[in-house]
């Protein structure tokens, strides 16, 4: 019996996972360039906010209430390593951290699953 009920849980849980895509809450995926691009396209950034191809821009993706999302970073206060224009899907933890800079830095999530922008803003001065 107990070997039953554990089967039945496994079945239960292995295809909730399989529902959702494997999308674990917490976790990271990585987007691709052709849904980086889709997503650009959906982007209007803010009014003060230079023209996307003056950041460079990091992108991260992760998976909150079940749903893929994409938190990005753009950057104007570029580099030799970190270029204008260009593209950096990253890992979560390096995703650069600006408290600062206005609309120099550019903040936006966006809900990959239904195409949403749920938030742009740029950072505050200091």
């Amino acid at each position: 019996m107990r070997s039953l009920v554990w089967g039945i849980m496994f079945f239960t849980l292995a295809s909730l996972v399989c529902e959702r895509g494997n999308a674990v809450e917490g976790e990271q995926w990585w987007p691709n360039r052709e849904q980086i691009a889709a997503l650009e396209k959906a982007v209007a950034l803010p009014e003060r906010a230079l023209p996307i191809d003056r950041y460079a821009k990091y992108y991260t993706g992760y998976i909150y209430e079940g749903r893929k999302r994409v938190l990005a970073r753009y950057v104007a206060f570029t580099s030799e390593a970190r270029k204008a224009g260009e593209i950096y899907i990253v890992d979560l933890d390096h995703l650069p951290m600006i408290f600062d800079g206005g609309c120099g830095v550019v903040t936006l999530d966006f809900d990959f699953e239904s195409g949403q922008l749920t938030s742009v803003f740029c950072n505050g001065l200091a």
